[in-house]
C-alpha cells in the first residue's frame, strides 16, 4: 500500500452559508446561536484537517491497457427457454433461496418479498424495512443471503441504507450541525445516511427478530455499494461504495470503497490484516455483486467510471475483478481497468462501453454446457456469461458471450437456482429505465443442455 498523502481543504464558507441560511428564515433561538458558535468553531478545526490524495500511477509504476475477450462459440449462446416465474415486482435487488422451496427477493423500496415453492408471489411482504432510498439514488434494500443458525433456524441477513428520522426541524438543524462537526474531526461518523446489516430469523413463514449486525458505514446517494455474501469460510462479506468520493477508496481507515469481511454477530474476524478492521479489499467504486469460485478466490463485479469530475471524466472500464488475498487493492480511483505493472490486482475481465454489472453468479448447477461459467447481469449489458480457466499465474478468462440481450430491458440480479437454472431479475423501474406492463419481473433460464 503505497503511503498516503493529505491536503488541507478550508470549508469554512460552506458551514457559515449554512448556519446564515438558517438564522435568515427565523429568529436566532438560543439552541442556534450555540450551533452557529459550533460551526464556526468547526470551520476553523476543518483548516487543520487533511483529506486523501489520490497517488499517480506513473509514480507507482503501474499503466492501464486495453483489452479485449473472444467470443464464446455460438453453441453455446443457445438456451432451452426463458419463462418469467413472477411480475408485478417494485425494484428487485437481490435473491436468496430458503431449504423448503421459496425465495426472499429484497424489492430496493424496502421490503422482502415471498415466492412460494409453487411459484406464487405472496401478496404481503415477508418483512419490511423503513429503508432511505429516494427515486433516481443508488441505495435502498439490496444484498440478501441465508444461513443456518446454531438452533437450526434459517437466519436472513440484508444490506439496506437508513437515514436519521427527526422531523422537528430545530432537531432536525442541530443534528446536522453535529454531524458535521463529527466529520471534520473524522471523515468516518456523522453521516446521515449509512449501510447497515440486518439479521432476521425466518419463523412461521414471517421474517421476525430483526436486529442491526453492522452499522454505521458511509452511505451516499450514489455508488452505495450492497453486496452481500456469506463466503465458504462461513464468514459474511459485505461491499461498500465510493459514496461519489473516489478518494476514499484508497484510505485504510475509510469504510468507503471497500470489500468488507465480517463474522455472523458483526464483529471482525481474527484473520483480518490490520488490527480492529473489517477490511478484505480496498480500491472499489460501486460493487454490487459477489461470489466465490470453487478453488476459493472471491469474484467481484464493479462499476467502471460514468464521466464525473471527481472521476476526471473517465468512462467505462467495467469491471469483474478476483480477489485472491485478504488485503488486495484494486485500483480505484488511482486507474481503472487492466493494468500492468504496479501494486494493483488487474481485473479479469474489462467492459467498454460499459454494461453497467449490478448481479453477479458462479454456475453452480448440474448443466455441463454452463460448467466453469460466471454470469454478469448488466444494467446496460444484459446477461453476459463469461468462461474462466486456470492458467500459470491464476485464473484467466477465456471468452464470454451474451446470453440474454436487452430484450427484457435493465437485468439487476442473477443467482443459481436449486435445480440448476438462473434466475434473474430486472429493473426498469428504478427510476433509469423504461417500465413496461408488469415490469419489474423475476425471470428463469434454462440452459441447453436441461429440459
Amino acid at each position: 500500500m503505497p503511503k498516503q498523502a493529505s491536503k488541507c481543504k478550508r470549508r469554512p464558507a460552506t458551514f457559515a452559508a449554512v448556519a446564515r441560511g438558517h438564522l435568515d428564515r427565523q429568529p436566532p433561538s438560543p439552541a442556534a446561536r450555540v450551533a452557529a458558535v459550533a460551526i464556526v468553531v468547526a470551520a476553523a478545526a476543518c483548516a487543520s484537517r487533511c483529506a486523501p490524495i489520490v497517488p499517480d500511477a506513473n509514480q507507482l509504476g503501474v499503466s492501464e491497457v486495453v483489452t479485449t475477450l473472444e467470443t464464446c462459440p455460438s453453441a453455446a449462446k443457445a438456451l432451452s427457454r426463458v419463462e418469467t416465474i413472477v411480475s408485478g415486482l417494485d425494484v428487485p435487488w437481490d435473491v436468496a433461496f430458503l431449504a423448503d422451496g421459496r425465495a426472499l427477493i429484497t424489492e430496493r423500496p424496502g421490503r422482502i418479498r415471498v415466492v412460494e415453492s409453487n411459484g406464487s408471489l405472496r401478496p404481503e411482504p415477508w418483512a419490511s424495512i423503513p429503508v432511505y432510498g429516494p427515486a433516481g439514488a443508488e441505495i435502498g434494500l439490496l444484498g440478501i443471503d441465508t444461513r443456518s443458525g446454531t438452533d437450526g433456524e434459517t437466519e436472513v441477513y440484508v444490506t439496506a441504507t437508513v437515514q436519521s428520522t427527526t422531523t422537528n426541524p430545530a432537531t432536525r438543524f442541530l443534528a446536522r450541525v453535529g454531524r458535521w462537526i463529527a466529520r471534520v474531526y473524522d471523515p468516518e461518523r456523522g453521516h446521515a445516511t449509512t449501510l447497515q446489516v440486518i439479521a432476521f430469523n425466518d419463523r412461521a413463514g414471517r421474517g421476525v427478530n430483526p436486529r442491526v449486525v453492522v452499522d454505521g458505514l458511509p452511505s451516499a446517494y450514489l455508488h452505495g455499494g450492497g453486496g452481500l455474501r456469506f463466503g465458504p469460510d462461513g464468514l459474511l462479506y459485505t461491499a461498500n461504495g465510493d459514496g461519489a468520493e473516489p478518494p476514499r477508496a484508497q484510505l485504510d481507515s475509510s469504510r468507503r470503497g471497500k470489500i468488507l469481511r465480517y463474522a455472523v454477530d458483526g464483529s471482525v474476524p481474527g484473520a483480518s490484516p490490520m488490527p480492529a478492521s473489517p477490511l478484505f479489499a480496498r480500491g472499489v467504486r460501486h460493487v454490487q455483486g459477489l461470489d466465490w469460485l470453487s478453488t476459493g478466490e472471491l469474484l467481484a463485479i464493479d462499476h467502471g467510471p460514468t464521466g464525473l469530475p471527481a472521476e476526471n471524466h473517465r468512462t467505462g472500464r467495467d469491471e469483474l475483478n478476483a480477489v485472491a488475498t485478504v488485503g488486495a487493492n484494486l485500483g480505484w480511483p488511482v486507474v481503472t481497468g487492466a493494468t500492468t505493472g504496479g501494486p494493483f490486482v488487474s481485473p479479469l475481465v474489462t467492459w467498454t462501453p460499459a454494461i453497467a454489472p449490478a448481479g453477479l453468479a458462479v454456475y453452480r448447477g448440474v448443466s455441463a454446457a454452463w460448467s466453469g461459467s460466471v454470469f454478469v447481469a448488466g444494467l446496460k449489458g444484459g446477461l453476459r456469461r463469461v468462461v474462466l480457466d486456470r492458467g500459470p499465474a491464476g485464473m484467466v478468462a477465456r471468452c464470454e458471450d451474451v446470453v440474454l440481450n436487452t430484450t427484457y430491458g435493465r437485468l439487476r440480479l442473477v443467482r443459481n437456482a436449486p435445480d440448476g437454472t438462473l434466475w434473474v431479475g430486472t429493473s426498469n423501474r428504478d427510476g433509469r429505465g423504461r417500465p413496461r406492463a408488469n415490469d419489474d419481473r423475476i425471470l428463469r433460464i434454462t440452459p441447453p443442455d436441461l429440459p
